[in-house]
C-alpha cells in the first residue's frame, strides 16, 4: 500500500462494510427522504447539463450512435448490410417493421426505435433495410430487388 493516503489505505481495507453500512443508510430512508434526494439530483444535473452542454451533447452523440450500432448489429445477425439488397453502408440502413405496422407502433412509445428494442430485448418483427428498400416498400409494397431475385 505504498504511496496511499491514509484515508485510502481505510478505504481499500473496510470497503466492504463501508458500502454495507451505505447500503443500508439508503434502504431505510422515508419516501420524503427520497423524493427530496431525487429532486436535488435533478436540480444538480440540470445545472451541470448548462454548464457543460457542449460535453453533454458530445456525450449524447456518442451514446445515440453506438445504441444505433448495436440494434443494427442484433437484427442483421452481424453482417451490418440490408436484408433485401445487401448496402453495407451503415450510414444508409435502418430498422423496418416487417409487417409494416410501424406508424401505430412509433405511437406506442417515446423517445427512439433503437431505445425501445434494446429495452425490450430486441423483439421479433424487425429486420434492417437500406433506406432505399425501405422506402420503396412503403411506397409500392415491394422492393424492385425482391422482383430481381425472384
Amino acid at each position: 500500500m505504498e504511496g496511499m493516503t491514509k484515508q485510502t489505505e481505510y478505504w481499500e481495507r473496510n470497503k466492504e462494510s463501508i458500502a454495507e453500512k451505505r447500503n443500508a443508510k439508503y434502504a431505510n430512508r422515508s419516501d420524503e427522504e427520497k423524493k427530496k434526494q431525487a429532486k436535488s439530483q435533478k436540480v444538480y444535473y440540470k445545472k451541470w447539463i448548462q454548464v457543460n452542454r457542449d460535453k453533454w451533447n458530445q456525450y449524447n452523440r456518442e451514446y445515440r450512435a453506438n445504441l444505433r450500432v448495436q440494434v443494427l448489429n442484433k437484427y442483421s445477425n452481424g453482417t451490418m448490410c440490408c436484408t433485401c439488397c445487401s448496402e453495407g453502408n451503415i450510414e444508409f440502413l435502418c430498422i423496418d417493421h416487417i409487417n409494416n405496422d410501424g406508424a401505430a407502433h412509433r405511437k406506442t412509445f417515446t423517445g427512439t426505435i433503437y431505445a425501445w428494442l434494446k429495452a425490450n430485448s430486441y423483439p421479433e418483427g424487425f429486420q434492417v433495410l437500406c433506406h432505399n428498400c425501405n422506402m420503396s416498400k412503403e411506397f409500392y409494397g415491394y422492393c424492385p430487388h425482391m422482383l430481381q431475385k425472384t
